[in-house]
């Protein structure tokens, strides 16, 4: 091909683009996996957490308990305060339970995203403390951190798309100059796999111009629908950043309710 309207680059800055966009959404789908994981592993350390106070807690009411029965042998309680401490240790008993079965959970879900068999044992080595992960994005501006996320890069490329095959339509209004040439030998044997004959070159070549005269306006319409296209990859491209940058807020905002609950509960 000597010229195609420009149609043979626009498609060949498409395969680039798509490749482009096939490596972001990998990173996308990378990156919203590994949220999913450290999202399980601070719940399963949470859970743990909740059991361990949950049975500290169940220890301290049978302390308690055993002291008033001790109180009340001793004539310094009434039996109404031993029931009262008996009553106390019973309420917590579920309690305990709850929080065994969410920690199960939590494990088994932990397992699950990670693909481990549900019956291997799994021990977590990390303690729950309240320090945060590092933040990658810290002191960075909120506009350039929406703008690396791969969902928003992946989504420009497909804009990039658009707008080539936008080209490629429009390049078909324009001529498509072509050459070509073929070189090669022939025989004309008298017999059957008789190869001894004479052989005869045979070179050609040719060169081809088309042009489009009358299409039945079937190429306005391409255009058209190629633009209608382009547009929607736009207003897609828009709706996504606003998506991103309301995700971004909501973290931001419940990291600062985070900490401030952590320090609440420290006090």
């Amino acid at each position: 091909t000597i010229w195609s309207g420009g149609r043979t680059n626009a498609a060949l800055r498409i395969a680039r683009d798509a490749a482009a966009a096939a490596e972001f959404g990998l990173a996308e789908e990378t990156a919203e996996i590994e949220l999913q994981v450290r999202t399980a592993y601070y719940q399963a350390l949470l859970a743990r957490e909740l059991e361990t106070i949950s049975e500290a807690a169940v220890e301290q009411a049978q302390a308690f308990l055993a002291q008033e029965q001790l109180r009340l042998r001793a004539g310094r309680a009434s039996e109404l305060e031993v029931l009262r401490a008996d009553v106390s240790l019973e309420n917590l008993r579920p309690q305990l339970v709850q929080a065994r079965n969410a920690s199960e959970l939590a494990l088994l879900n932990l397992k699950r995203l990670t693909d481990i068999p549900a019956s291997q044992p799994v021990r977590l080595t990390t303690t729950l403390t309240e320090n945060l992960p590092a933040d990658l994005a810290a002191g960075a501006e909120p506009s350039v951190v929406i703008a690396q996320r791969a969902a928003i890069q992946a989504a420009e490329r497909q804009v990039a798309i658009r707008e080539q095959q936008v080209n490629i339509v429009r390049g078909s209004y324009l001529p498509n100059v072509s050459f070509r040439m073929n070189y090669g030998k022939q025989a004309f044997p008298g017999q059957i796999f008789d190869l001894s004959t004479e052989w005869r070159t045979d070179w050609t070549a040719t060169l081809n111009v088309s042009m489009p005269i009358f299409t039945g306006w079937r190429k306005d319409a391409e255009v058209a629908e190629a633009r209608v296209q382009l547009e929607q990859a736009r207003l897609q491209v828009g709706q996504l950043r606003e998506s991103v940058q309301l995700q971004y807020e909501q973290a931001r905002g419940e990291k600062e309710r985070a900490q401030t609950a952590i320090a609440a509960r420290q006090r």
